[in-house]
């Protein structure tokens, strides 16, 4: 069974130059936070999709499996862990949940709570997390460090860090020596079936520096779009809805209420007639204390949502906030009120680039505070955190970390011999600032 959903993402620590074998431990550790550009780039919630393949050598050929899946970790032992397993042409499905106080597993197509022996097992691998974010061995005291001697991890030569700390199991880390990557990590935990402690063995593969700018571009080169700033201005000026074409929306919007049946259907073909810029205000509607109300701005959503994929547009807007396109600003600040609230978000967290600037906020971006149009008004206010600091503290917000390396694929063994052997690779890795705690809690049935 894998019991490690997480892998935990170690890698997200780049040391600078070659280790040498008579460098101290924690100098090691600190050349890793350094190389990462501070502490703030050591602490995202992350939420991956994943692929392998899953061995059980006991059990020989059955014991060959297949996985596809999202797993989802947060700092303060937060996991989740969702896989599609495929064996002998059959397909299962496993989740397990994990935050500081308990742990559930989907089993059989019903939740059941972990028991105290089995939480005290994650409580081990919560330990592991933290200690792999390295970031904590140079803040608590409590934690000792011991040099190891040189080996070899994957056929590199490696320098190995003991980590020990009263009452907690040794956890041993190893760094690449020519290029200073943390490669592989190794624990003991007892297993509950055997009651014996067996080893456990992570080994990161095949850094690579998050290119998000990148990952956007061939979203984009999908999708036969350009993505030249100059073009993907075009792009979103030309999807920009005036004010006229957004106070017709609205008065559509107030005729789903009439109380003519033929108006009220006639509004609803003209409102998906429209297509995303109905949306903002159709989403509102949705919410409406009137159910008849309500239920028709939702239906006119879903068949707006089918005819419009706002995958491309989120993308376009993305690749102007990563490279703070000139003229950007007041281009999406235009196009906000005829966006559906995925492309909002979308824009929130592109302007938000550009308040982070050097030099501060652009001058656009401010007037907005005093904008006619309430949609802008709050968007400026929560970006510049006029709200006090509301929407920045909100669960969820995409975080595009710049210089960070994550290993592409990892190796995870366990037990005597190694007998559980899992080969992952990360097909996409998200940051966030924080996940919602809810995710990691037993959802409802």
């Amino acid at each position: 069974m894998i019991r490690r959903e997480e892998f935990v993402l170690a890698g997200l620590l780049l040391l600078s130059g070659s280790i040498q074998a008579q460098d101290k431990p924690r100098a090691i550790i600190e050349r890793a936070v350094k190389a990462l550009g501070g502490e703030e780039k050591l602490d995202p919630a992350l939420v991956c999709k994943v692929k392998g393949t899953l061995e059980l050598k006991e059990l020989g050929q059955l014991g060959e499996m297949t996985f596809t899946g999202e797993t989802a970790t947060q700092p303060g032992g937060y996991h989740r862990r969702a896989l599609k397993i495929k064996a002998l042409g059959t397909e299962f499905e496993m989740i397990q949940v994990i935050n500081a106080k308990e742990g559930w597993r989907l089993s059989k197509g019903t939740w059941a709570r972990m028991s105290d022996e089995e939480f005290n097992n994650q409580k081990i691998t919560q330990y592991s997390d933290q200690v792999t974010s390295l970031l904590p061995l140079l803040r608590d005291k409590e934690f000792k460090l011991e040099l190891l001697p040189e080996t070899e991890i994957l056929k590199k030569k490696a320098i190995g860090i003991k980590v020990t700390r009263q009452g907690k199991p040794d956890v041993q880390l190893f760094f690449e020596k020519e290029s200073g990557l943390l490669c592989q990590y190794r624990f003991k935990q007892r297993n509950p079936d055997t009651n014996k402690e067996e080893p456990e063995e992570h080994s990161m593969l095949e850094y690579k520096e998050l290119d998000w700018i990148g990952q956007t571009e061939e979203t984009l080169k999908k999708a036969d779009l350009p993505t030249e700033p100059a073009a993907l201005l075009a792009f979103l000026r030309k999807r920009t809805p005036s004010e006229e074409q957004i106070k017709q929306v609205r008065a559509l919007i107030r005729k789903l209420a009439h109380d003519s049946f033929e108006v009220r259907e006639q509004a609803g073909k003209d409102l998906v007639k429209f297509g995303p810029p109905a949306s903002p205000a159709l989403e509102k509607a949705s919410r409406d204390e009137d159910t008849e109300v309500a239920r028709r701005a939702q239906d006119c959503l879903k068949l707006i949502q089918e005819q419009h994929n706002p995958a491309t547009l989120r993308a376009v807007v993305r690749l102007l906030g990563l490279r703070r396109s000139e003229g950007a600003v007041e281009a999406l600040l235009a196009f906000l009120p005829g966006a559906e609230r995925a492309v909002a978000e979308e824009i929130r967290v592109a302007l938000l680039n550009f308040a982070e600037r050097p030099g501060g906020p652009p001058p656009a971006l401010v007037k907005a505070l005093e904008d006619k149009e309430p949609l802008r008004r709050d968007l400026a206010r929560a970006v510049l955190g006029k709200d006090d600091g509301a929407w920045l503290k909100q669960p969820g917000r995409p975080l595009f970390l710049t210089g960070l390396k994550v290993p592409r694929k990892m190796i995870y063994r366990q037990g005597d011999q190694f007998s559980t052997k899992v080969d992952m690779e990360f097909v996409q890795i998200q940051l966030f600032n924080r996940l919602d705690d809810k995710l990691f809690t037993r959802p409802a049935e």
